[in-house]
């Protein structure tokens, strides 16, 4: 009597064997989970603003539907040409998002979910490509660079992009014509820059090209790519829109590069070699790791070791990430950091080959081998403890408000508020809760800074604003506008510049310009203009610039003109 294939394969050994070598697997990624958890839930903030933004826009997004409109910017191209580039991550959020109070704690554990997906995704293509130490690379790329971590804690569409990139990478290097083009198309739906997908088919093909010499194969991958790219912008849910984005993406990025009139975020510095070596130690000593082993198999340095095509292509892949890191933009740590482990991975199989059982070496392979394994996770562990700390610093210095003082005069209830609020990592709860109870709905409040409007947006809705997310936004359609808003603003630049304000602020220029009565801004960043601020009493005015405040607490105030 047979059995049936299914009660057989559930009963074989074989296969009992193989879930039991992917249980270091199931073991790394549950103590990432817990430990990674509690960084991203150090405060009730996110890291990067643009994540209240995100939380709050796949909450709308089944009552949004695809709509082309969105009136929360008011002077920006999104007003009437709506093009959400971040469809797919958006509906990814959905399901995590249906708390219409606070859709955050649940974007946030998306997030984290697409940090583990990449850690196995990474670990998958290894053993896929029989790469030895699967486990230990995965491992190394959770730990090797606090900015890596850093970009991959942020609830931004990157995320599900480097989850993307990994698997591109391995259809790439494959060459399967059909499953690229259809990672490009899904790519293309899912990241305000799809064209990194291109870039990183062509840094293949040019490492491939160096081992096979072979111009015309080298040809089809990029084509494929591309092509993918184009029917995927094409046939999207927001067409002809999601074509003029990625013209709008490219003038963003090139303003990064060249410099901008306008202030951008700290995105867009380069990355330097004292970050490199720092906080991001782990994954640039993996890139020159696998780019120096590579150039000894590609010399033939090595007796009886050949670099074969698909590790180059992947050295090159890593390696022009590293690089552009320092030419544009040190956001690309995202891609390169992973990249760069996988690289190291398929090196380490060119250098040693087929590694057999431990069992079958001989006893000083063995040894050096089990050496090493240990000097490894030290490494690793070591790794961990710097990049988790740096991780931790960054987190209470970039999304929490200021603390309270300890010399303030404040009874202890008042001190207690402040530091509730302060541990919450929110600047515009209290306004936010003014403005619903005292503004009619669809009021245009004039958002001083452009990164205050994530927060805006999550916080209260019901209000309209002048532009977020990047000022380009406003400086493509309104240029004089925008400049005129940034005539006023106190700027600091990426590169640590800070610049005083050309013009005093003034909130009647401010409602000729825009037709707004209402200006709001943190409280720290309403110091910084002399109209608003007296420094011989160390406050703020209660009037001045044509304005008076009509809220105010510790972290936000909001200005309302003066008839």
């Amino acid at each position: 009597m047979q059995t049936s294939d299914s009660s057989y394969s559930l009963a074989s050994p074989g296969n009992w064997a193989a879930l039991y070598s992917h249980a270091g697997l199931a073991l790394l990624l549950t103590y990432f989970g817990f430990v990674y958890h509690g960084v991203m839930f150090t405060t009730e903030g996110v890291l990067e603003r643009d994540g209240f933004y995100h939380a709050r826009y796949a909450q709308l997004l089944p009552e949004r539907g695809l709509s082309r409109e969105l009136p929360w910017m008011q002077f920006a191209d999104w007003k009437d040409h709506f093009c959400d580039k971040d469809f797919l991550y958006h509906m990814l959020l959905v399901p995590f998002t249906r708390d219409v109070a606070e859709p955050l704690p649940g974007a946030k554990i998306t997030t984290l979910l697409l940090l583990l997906a990449t850690l196995a995704a990474i670990y998958v293509v290894l053993r896929k490509w029989n790469a030895p130490f699967a486990l230990l690379w995965a491992a190394l790329t959770g730990v090797g660079s606090a900015h890596f971590l850093s970009r991959m804690f942020m609830v931004r569409s990157h995320c599900l992009s480097v989850l993307l990139m990994v698997i591109a990478t391995h259809l790439i290097l494959r060459r399967r014509a059909w499953p690229v083009f259809a990672m490009a198309f899904v790519y293309s739906w899912s990241y305000s820059f799809p064209l990194a997908m291109l870039i990183t088919a062509c840094a293949a093909e040019i490492g491939r090209f160096i081992v096979e010499r072979e111009w015309k194969s080298s040809l089809r991958v990029p084509l494929v790519t591309a092509a993918g790219l184009l029917a995927g912008l094409a046939i999207h849910p927001y067409t002809p829109y999601s074509l003029k984005s990625v013209w709008m993406i490219t003038q963003i990025a090139s303003s990064g590069v060249a410099g901008s009139p306008l202030e951008l975020g700290t995105e867009f510095r380069h990355m330097s070699l004292s970050s490199a070596f720092t906080v991001s130690i782990g994954s640039t000593l993996a890139t020159l790791a696998a780019l120096s082993g590579g150039v000894a198999l590609l010399i033939k340095g090595i007796h009886n070791r050949k670099l074969a095509p698909e590790t180059a292509a992947l050295i090159s892949i890593s390696t022009a990430w590293f690089v552009l890191m320092f030419v544009t933009f040190e956001r690309f740590i995202e891609y390169s950091a992973p990249l760069g482990f996988l690289a190291c991975g398929f090196v380490m199989r060119d250098l040693l080959g087929e590694i057999p059982s431990v069992r079958g070496l001989n006893e000083s392979f063995r040894t050096g081998l089990i050496a090493g394994l240990g000097l490894a996770v030290m490494a690793a562990t070591g790794l961990h403890a710097w990049t988790l700390e740096l991780n931790h610093v960054s987190i209470e210095a970039n999304s929490k408000p200021a603390p309270p003082s300890l010399d303030a005069k404040l009874s202890k209830a008042e001190f207690m508020r402040l530091y509730d609020r302060y541990k919450r990592g929110r600047f515009f709860d209290g306004a936010a809760k003014w403005m619903k109870a005292n503004m009619k709905p669809g009021t245009t409040v004039a958002n001083f800074y452009w990164d205050d409007f994530p927060e805006l947006f999550y916080a209260a809705p019901e209000m309209h604003y002048l532009v977020g997310l990047d000022p380009t936004l406003m400086r493509l359609q309104y240029p004089e506008k925008a400049l005129a808003l940034e005539a006023m603003r106190v700027k600091e630049f990426p590169d640590g510049r800070k610049a005083v304000a050309e013009k005093p602020i003034n909130f009647t220029e401010l409602k000729n310009i825009f037709g707004t009565d209402y200006t709001i801004l943190r409280r720290s960043q309403a110091a910084k203009y002399p109209d608003l601020y007296d420094g011989n009493l160390k406050q703020l005015k209660a009037k001045g610039a044509d304005g008076q405040i009509v809220y105010e607490d510790n972290e936000a105030v909001i200005y309302f003109l003066r008839k």
